[in-house]
């Protein structure tokens, strides 16, 4: 249930969303997944998925603060040793390019990571899928009707439909591996989660990009005529 805090922003870009909007989003993610990660863990696990507060507070600190600081740190040492235009010409675009091929090897990670549990589990895994697969087909149907409902233009329709679909997979399965490390199947259980979501945010990002293309094009021949 954690928002995403990182590949919708991908996603948007490749839907040509609103990239500027998505970005400001995500210190709204950030903040709601803190607050609201407690909360769920209490409504959904009840005494059974009690977390300590301080295991629970030093997983997620460990999670985002570590790639934020490296991030930090990378930005202001190639900043005073290459300058400002070497970071925006060289840096920034290859980091770039780097984004979609890590997500993947990230998934892959996680997944090849718990492999003996998955074969040992794998038919209750399987049933995960109907739920997964619901979560994904209507929150995408709800987000588009909210949109429309809100009159959004073509660009915010699709930042809501990516911010909304995606989820924050890593730093749920960092607290469960951190909370619950005597319960394997709990982040297996997350673990495919991402396996899922990469494939479908791919797919979505082009079909909200073509769906997008379509209505402009009409919008177009209207003014024209």
């Amino acid at each position: 249930m954690t928002p995403c805090t990182d590949w919708y922003l991908v996603f948007t870009a490749v839907a040509k969303g609103h990239t500027g909007i998505a970005t400001a989003l995500l210190p709204v993610n950030l903040v709601l997944q803190l607050l609201l990660l407690p909360v769920y863990v209490l409504l959904l696990g009840g005494e059974a998925a009690m977390v300590d507060a301080s295991t629970l507070a030093e997983a997620v600190l460990l999670m985002l603060l570590t790639p934020l600081v490296t991030a930090f740190l990378i930005r202001w040492v190639t900043r005073r040793t290459k300058g400002a235009q070497w970071q925006h010409e060289t840096l920034n675009p290859a980091a770039g390019r780097l984004v979609v091929p890590l997500l993947c090897l990230a998934v892959f990670a996680m997944f090849a990571w718990q492999a003996p549990v998955v074969a040992e589990h794998g038919t209750e895994l399987v049933l995960l899928l109907p739920a997964l697969a619901g979560f994904f087909i209507v929150v995408p149907l709800v987000a588009t009707a909210v949109s429309k409902l809100m009159g959004l233009p073509g660009p915010q329709r699709v930042t809501l439909t990516m911010v909304t679909t995606a989820r924050n997979s890593p730093i749920a399965l960092g607290i469960a591996v951190a909370a619950f490390p005597d319960r394997p199947l709990i982040a297996v259980a997350l673990v495919v989660g991402p396996l899922i979501e990469l494939p479908i945010l791919a797919l979505l990002a082009q079909l909200v990009r073509h769906k997008e293309a379509g209505l402009q094009g009409s919008a177009d021949r209207r003014i024209e005529r």
